[in-house]
């Protein structure tokens, strides 16, 4: 069941904050595999939430720009599924009425 948009609202770029949610299934089928990526998603301030013997999964919020830069460096072990939020923005400091 989709609930109702309540209430649309422009936001300024600079007055926003903005992230993405990222899941990301990475083959990862040897330690030497499973090391890099770790330490990939370690500098990208990324969670490890599942590990096979043939893949990790990982979990990564951040500005879209960051998300699609530890893909590119993903990319080469091979990204198995990617799941994507849209963009979720709040306004900074206090809320005005």
């Amino acid at each position: 069941k989709l609930i109702e948009v309540i209430k649309v609202r422009e936001m300024k770029p600079e007055q926003t904050i903005r992230r993405q949610l990222a899941l990301l299934k990475i083959h990862a089928p040897t330690e030497q595999d499973k090391s890099e990526i770790i330490q990939y998603t370690n500098i990208f301030r990324g969670h490890i939430i599942d590990v096979t013997p043939k893949t990790i999964t990982i979990e990564i919020s951040g500005k879209p720009d960051n998300i699609n830069a530890l893909m590119d460096l993903l990319r080469p072990y091979g990204i198995k599924e990617t799941a994507k939020t849209g963009i979720t923005a709040i306004t900074r400091g206090q809320k005005t009425l």
